[in-house]
């Protein structure tokens, strides 16, 4: 008897082993199958998704920069700024300061020493120091320069242009249009993606414009060595593409960065194990349901084979 119901053990466990081993490798198969393409369409759409974001980034700062560089260049070709008489100046430029609000617009002459603001206080500060006044006085279109300001102590977003005069091709002195860093910081901040990813907003020296920290933007954090800064900046200006890296801890983001056509850099990035939660989900969902189904069936097996089995030696013995 004994050695009767080894036998049926035996082969109800070779049966068993039989008849699993050719259910669970196909099932095992379209698990992974089914997670690769879920990864591979959830990994597409973040793609598409920091591209779109960085895009939305790249025009809203471009808009930004371009009304306040167009506001610059048309005040600088007023007569009455290209006079350097510093009261009609005062006059101009307490009216376009009313029109472009959150803004002060400054004149300085050749040496650096402002003659107009648009300010109600009176400034007498000498910028001959700042890069903006230096690039301008030498010719340059438009320079912009993140800084600490002079006056308020808070970091700000100057655009200088030369004063050149009418009739002499000659540069008689300087604007320059500056504007608090919270209000561009708070619209490219206000770009988020799932539960970690966010916009992050350069000059061309690496420093941040935006990012959620606002201790980084306070203190004009310099970002340059930050590896998806780092290789931005190395861009062209007015290239972008996708770029993946991993942080020290051990972290991995994905990110979509774009070299701006005035030198900054946009990143939008998301890490990926937010990107791709859902396929993580349904790949421990599918495995789980894939266990209990391999140990229903082995044990379905397991008894409708040592049922057959014992029936068949019935029968013959």
């Amino acid at each position: 008897m004994n050695i009767k119901k080894i036998f049926i053990s035996s082969l109800g466990f070779r049966l068993t082993v039989l008849i699993l081993a050719s259910v669970i490798p196909p099932m095992l198969i379209g698990i992974l199958f089914t997670s690769y393409r879920a990864e591979k369409i959830l990994r597409q759409d973040a793609k598409e998704l920091l591209a779109a974001k960085g895009q939305a980034v790249t025009n809203l700062v471009n808009q930004w920069a371009d009304l306040y560089t167009m506001a610059l260049r048309n005040l600088s070709i007023q007569p009455d700024i290209i006079s350097m008489d510093a009261q009609k100046q005062k006059l101009i430029l307490t009216k376009a300061a009313s029109v472009y609000k959150d803004i002060t617009i400054t004149t300085t002459g050749k040496n650096g020493i402002a003659v107009a603001t648009s300010d109600r206080i009176k400034d007498t500060q000498n910028y001959s120091d700042r890069e903006w006044f230096k690039r301008a006085i030498r010719g340059q279109l438009f320079t912009r320069q993140t800084l600490i300001s002079k006056t308020t102590r808070k970091p700000r977003l100057c655009i200088s242009t030369p004063i050149r005069a009418e009739k002499i091709p000659q540069i008689v002195g300087v604007m320059v249009l500056c504007k608090d860093l919270a209000t561009v910081a708070n619209a490219v901040g206000s770009i988020t993606l799932g539960q970690t990813g966010y916009a992050l907003l350069v000059d061309n020296k690496g420093q941040v414009i935006s990012h959620p920290n606002r201790e980084f933007i306070t203190e004009l954090k310099n970002f340059s060595n930050y590896a998806p800064v780092e290789v931005t900046l190395k861009k062209k200006p007015g290239s972008s593409g996708y770029f993946s890296f991993t942080e020290q801890d051990g972290v991995q983001w994905m990110s979509y960065i774009t070299r701006l056509k005035n030198g900054w850099g946009v990143v939008v990035q998301q890490q990926e194990k937010d990107v791709l939660q859902e396929a993580i989900q349904f790949e421990r969902i599918a495995i789980g349901m894939a266990t209990l189904a391999v140990l229903g069936v082995g044990a379905l097996t397991w008894w409708l084979a040592s049922s057959l089995v014992r029936q068949s030696l019935q029968q013959l013995l």
